[in-house]
């Protein structure tokens, strides 16, 4: 369930819902060609506004946050834009 914060960043397209619109399209580094200022890196609540998405449309699963092999997966493919706190919050519940 998304909360009402999430739910107006979606209705209202701002930053934080097209965070997770890179992330659902794989097109983080498009971000970062937009603002050329500041190397922006994936958050936990980028992540949690993912798995909350997700969790309403699981047709547009990016990853599995209960897989370990899809987190790992994810990883890696990110591991250049993944904030040290979002790895951490990522392989949490796997420790």
């Amino acid at each position: 369930m998304l909360t009402a914060e999430q739910l107006r960043a979606v209705l209202q397209q701002q930053m934080s819902y097209q965070r997770v619109r890179r992330l659902q399209q794989r097109d983080w580094a498009e971000l970062n060609v937009q603002n050329s200022l500041a190397r922006q890196l994936i958050q936990v609540d980028d992540l949690q506004f993912l798995a909350a998405i997700q969790k309403i449309q699981p047709e547009r699963l990016t990853i599995d946050f209960n897989d370990y092999g899809s987190v790992k997966a994810f990883i890696s493919a990110n591991s250049r834009d993944l904030s040290p706190t979002a790895q951490q919050w990522l392989l949490a519940k796997f420790k």
